[in-house]
């Protein structure tokens, strides 16, 4: 994802869907990331469903909603 402008691409659907496994959830949960996760599945099966097509511009609301879970 282009973090600046909360872009989501193409490069990113196929990433979430190839680096999805039990190791990784552990990794997102780690870091804390797990609604980032949660978020990224979400708009993987709306590209899916054809709902939203890609690039996809996350609301600043929700990008902003994430950031402080990080940081905690």
């Amino acid at each position: 994802m282009h973090y600046k402008e909360q872009i989501y691409t193409l490069n990113d659907k196929i990433a979430v869907q190839t680096w999805l496994d039990g190791a990784s959830e552990a990794i997102f949960d780690e870091l804390k990331a797990k609604e980032a996760l949660k978020l990224a599945q979400k708009i993987n099966r709306q590209i899916d469903d054809g709902l939203i097509e890609t690039p996809y511009k996350i609301p600043m609301t929700k990008a902003l909603s994430l950031m402080p879970r990080k940081a905690l």
